[in-house]
């Protein structure tokens, strides 16, 4: 289980270093990605919550571990994700 939430964590720091390379200079522009990113990334990371609990307590998913790692694994990617959606549209 560990060693699936480094890779998930490595996954989400390259895809953020894609998107802002670390030898740009921050500007407005990057500032408003990052803050409707995180806007975005925690609505999606409350929508999941809300869903993996229901599919939980409706005996969907049986193992509360996969239900645990389901929702981190979501609200570990949510972010990279929703930074490259809006440096996409922007």
């Amino acid at each position: 289980m560990p060693s699936v939430i480094m890779i998930v964590a490595g996954i989400s720091s390259i895809v953020s270093d894609f998107v802002f390379p670390p030898n740009e200079p921050a500007d407005e522009r990057s500032f408003q990605i990052n803050s409707r990113s995180g806007h975005t990334a925690y609505l999606c990371s409350l929508v999941s919550i809300i869903f993996t609990i229901l599919l939980y307590q409706y005996n969907v998913i049986i193992e509360l571990l996969y239900v645990l790692l389901f929702i981190l694994v979501i609200h570990i990617l949510s972010f990279p994700i929703a930074l490259r959606v809006h440096n996409n549209i922007n």
